[in-house]
C-alpha cells in the first residue's frame, strides 16, 4: 500500500513551505503521525487538525532561527543572540523586562499544542558538526500519548555549541510539556502546560574590523580559525520559566447533541524569569558610560515574577455566524534588580485589563476576526490592542486566499526601558507611550486536501505563492544608542514592506525563493538599522532510488542582502544598540543532501562552501554576519530524524 505524499503546508503571513506533490511515495508507509491542533482551538472545540510535519523539506536548516526567517543577524553560529533582518514591530500589550534576544530562541505557552497519537509516537532529531574546538550538538525529542481521556506531550531541545572564536560558547535547553484532559461527555476540559528554558552565553565580542584583520582571516584555513577577543570573559545567563493551569466548564450544554453552548473558563499562570551577567575587569575597555560598584568584576541580574488569572466566557467554534468571548485579566508582578548584594533596587506592581474577541462568518468563503485588549488599571494603564482581519477564499478548498489585517496598537516602555540598576548602566527614563499603527494584505494560492482524521494538509502544484504587502506607522520608537542609553523617536515614522515567498515545482527540480523589501522613513532607517532587502534561496534536485526505497534531495541554500549599517550587540544590555559599521551584501551559499529510508531522515551538509571564493572588493563588508563578528568558515554538518512507532 502506497499512502500519498502528505505535505504540511505551513501558511504565515510571512512564509510558505510546500513539496512536490508528484512524487508522493517517500513519506513513511503505513504509518500514522500524531495530529495536533493549537491550544485555543482545543479550547473552542475546533475539528482543525493538522499532522506532524514528516516531510524532507528543509530537513537541513536545522537551526531554527534560520529556517523560520528569510534573515538574520546573529553572533556567528547557531542559538547565539540574533535579530531579523526583516522588521516585525513588537505589538503586543502587557508587562515586560525588555526584547531580549534569546526570547526567540525559547518555548513558550502560546506554542503549546493538543496532540492526539492512536498509539505512542516518539521522533527524535540530531544535529552535529565542527564549530570550534569541540563543535556543536542540538538534539531535540518528541513524545505524544493519548491514555482514554488524556492526552499528553513533550518538546525538548537542547544545543551545545562552542562557537568558532576563542573563549566563546552557548549551552541551551528548552522544554515544553502539556496535558489535555476532557471529561467522557466533553462538559469539562482542562489543560496544564510547563515551560522551562535556559541559556548560558559567553560573549567573546568577536574582533575588530579593520584591514589587518581582513588580511588575517583570509590567509588563516578553516582548521585553524580561533582568533584572540577583546572581550575576555563576559557571560549571560538566561532563565525563563512558566506554568499555567487551565479550566473550562460548559454552564449550557445541549444534552441531545452532546455539544457545549456557553463555556465559562479559568485560568492562572505562574511566570518567572531572571537575567544574569557577569564578566572580568576586561570589558569596562569595551563599553562607554558605565556605572559599577566593584572596579574589580561586576554581577548585574534582573528577577521578574508574576502571577496572572484569567477569567472569560465564550462560545464554542461549531461554524455558527458568530463566535464570541470576554474575559477579565489580573496580572501581579515584581521586579528585582541588583549589582551585588548591597545594591539593589525592587518594585511591585500590577495590571487590570479586559479583554474580547469575536468571529464573524459572514459567507462560506468569508469570515472576519475581531479581537482588542484595553488595560484599565497599573504599569500599562491606557494600554490598548486592536486587530481585525479579513480572510475571503474563492473556492471551497482555498486554493486561493485574500487576507487583510488591520492593527492598533498603543503600549508602555518596557520595564527595562523606564529603569535600570546594574553596574553599567543606570537611568529612570520619563518615556512616551509607543503607537503603532499597521495595514497588511496577504494574496495566497495554496492547496489543500483532506486527509484521516478529517485534518487539512497540503500537497504542491506547479507553483504556490504568499505575496504580503505591510505599511506601518510608528510613533514614539525606542532604541538604544551608540552609547547604550535609551532614546525615543518623538515624531511618527513610516515602514513599508512587500515580502513574497513562492515554491517553483518544474518535476524532479524545485525552487523555494523569499524575498523581502523594506522602506523605512530618514530617522527610522537610521535607528533600526536593517537592510533594504533580503533574500533567501533554496534549489535542489529529488528523486527516488533503490527501487522507491529511499528519497534523495541534494542541492543549495543561498541567502544574502543589501549592504547595511547594523547594529551592534551588547551583552550588558542584552540587546543591540546602535553602530557606525557596515554588514552584509555577501552570499553565504550552502551544499546539502537530504535523505529518507524509512522511518529515518538523514542530511549532510558544507556550510559556507564559497568561502575561499570572496575577493577583496567584498572589503569592508567581507563575510561579517554581524560589526565585529566574522562568520563562521566554511565547515561540514551532518544529522537525522527518526521516528518511532510502537
Amino acid at each position: 500500500m502506497k499512502r500519498g505524499l502528505l505535505i504540511v503546508l505551513f501558511c504565515s503571513l510571512q512564509s510558505i513551505y510546500a513539496q512536490s506533490g508528484a512524487d508522493e511515495r517517500y513519506d513513511t508507509a503505513k504509518r500514522i503521525d500524531p495530529i495536533k491542533q493549537n491550544h485555543d482551538q482545543f479550547f473552542s472545540q475546533s475539528s482543525t487538525f493538522k499532522p506532524v510535519d514528516s516531510t524532507l523539506l528543509f530537513l537541513q536548516q536545522y537551526d531554527k532561527t534560520k529556517a523560520h526567517n528569510i534573515g538574520i543577524q546573529n553572533l556567528g553560529d547557531v542559538n547565539t543572540p540574533f535579530i531579523s533582518q526583516v522588521f516585525k514591530p513588537y505589538v503586543l500589550t502587557g508587562a515586560k523586562l525588555g526584547l531580549l534576544p534569546f526570547d526567540n530562541l525559547n518555548y513558550t505557552i502560546q506554542q503549546s499544542q493538543h496532540s492526539i497519537s492512536k498509539v505512542p509516537f516518539t521522533q527524535a532529531a540530531y544535529a552535529q558538526g565542527k564549530g570550534g574546538r569541540r563543535g556543536m550538538i542540538d538534539f531535540d525529542v518528541f513524545h505524544s500519548q493519548s491514555h482514554k481521556r488524556f492526552d499528553f506531550s513533550v518538546d525538548y531541545h537542547s544545543t551545545t555549541n562552542d562557537g568558532f572564536y576563542g573563549r566563546q560558547s552557548l549551552s541551551a535547553k528548552n522544554l515544553l510539556f502539556n496535558t489535555y484532559y476532557h471529561s467522557k461527555n466533553n462538559r469539562h476540559i482542562a489543560a496544564i502546560v510547563f515551560v522551562w528554558n535556559k541559556t548560558n552565553f559567553m560573549e567573546s565580542a568577536g574582533n575588530e574590523q579593520t584591514e589587518a584583520t581582513e588580511t588575517l582571516f583570509k590567509a588563516l584555513p578553516s582548521r585553524s580559525r580561533i582568533v584572540n577577543v577583546s572581550l575576555n570573559n563576559a557571560k549571560n545567563i538566561y532563565r525563563a520559566s512558566d506554568l499555567s493551569l487551565q479550566n473550562a466548564y460548559f454552564i449550557l450544554y445541549d444534552e441531545a447533541q452532546k455539544k457545549g453552548l456557553l463555556a465559562l473558563k479559568h485560568s492562572i499562570t505562574f511566570t518567572k524569569n531572571s537575567n544574569y551577567y557577569t564578566d572580568a575587569g576586561a570589558d569596562f575597555n569595551l563599553y562607554q558610560n558605565q556605572y559599577y560598584f566593584n572596579s574589580k568584576n561586576s554581577s548585574d541580574s534582573v528577577l521578574f515574577k508574576q502571577v496572572s488569572n484569567s477569567l472569560e466566557v465564550y462560545t464554542p467554534d461549531r461554524q455558527q455566524a458568530i463566535i464570541c468571548k470576554a474575559g477579565i485579566q489580573s496580572d501581579q508582578f515584581r521586579v528585582l534588580q541588583w549589582a551585588n548584594s548591597n545594591n539593589y533596587t525592587w518594585s511591585q506592581k500590577h495590571n487590570h485589563s479586559v479583554y474580547g474577541e469575536a468571529i464573524l462568518n459572514w459567507h462560506k468563503y468569508i469570515k472576519s476576526n475581531w479581537f482588542a485588549q484595553w488595560f484599565a488599571d497599573g504599569y500599562n494603564q491606557g494600554d490598548y490592542l486592536f486587530k481585525v482581519k479579513h480572510q475571503i477564499q474563492f473556492d471551497a478548498m482555498a486554493k486561493w486566499q485574500l487576507n487583510g489585517q488591520l492593527l492598533i496598537n498603543n503600549r508602555s516602555p518596557f520595564i527595562k526601558q523606564t529603569e535600570a540598576f546594574n553596574n553599567h548602566y543606570v537611568w529612570q527614563n520619563d518615556l512616551q507611550k509607543t503607537k503603532v499603527q499597521g495595514l497588511i494584505v496577504d494574496l495566497i494560492k495554496q492547496r489543500k486536501n483532506k486527509t484521516p482524521y478529517g485534518a487539512m494538509v497540503y500537497s504542491l502544484p506547479k507553483t504556490v505563492f504568499n505575496i504580503q504587502a505591510g505599511l506601518y506607522n510608528i510613533d514614539g520608537y525606542i532604541f538604544h544608542n551608540a552609547s547604550g542609553q535609551i532614546e525615543q523617536i518623538n515624531s511618527s515614522q513610516q515602514c513599508a514592506q512587500i515580502i513574497a515567498t513562492t515554491h517553483l515545482n518544474a518535476g524532479h527540480f524545485q525552487w523555494h525563493q523569499s524575498i523581502a523589501i523594506q522602506k523605512f522613513g530618514q530617522t527610522l532607517a537610521d535607528k533600526i538599522q536593517l537592510p533594504n532587502w533580503v533574500s533567501k534561496t533554496s534549489i535542489y534536485y529529488q528523486k527516488h532510488l533503490f527501487k522507491q526505497a529511499s528519497f534523495v534531495q541534494f542541492g543549495i541554500d543561498a541567502s544574502i542582502c543589501a549592504s547595511y549599517t547594523a547594529g551592534f550587540y551588547n551583552p550588558a544590555l542584552q540587546n543591540f544598540m546602535l553602530s557606525n559599521q557596515s554588514v552584509g551584501a555577501y552570499p553565504f551559499i550552502d551544499a546539502f543532501i537530504n535523505a529518507e529510508i524509512k522511518t529515518a531522515r538523514i542530511f549532510f551538509k558544507l556550510e559556507h562552501i564559497n568561502q575561499n571564493l570572496q575577493g577583496v572588493n567584498t572589503y569592508p563588508n567581507f563575510i561579517f554576519t554581524s560589526p565585529y563578528q566574522p562568520s563562521a568558515p566554511m565547515r561540514m554538518r551532518i544529522g537525522f530524524i527518526w521516528k518511532f512507532y510502537y
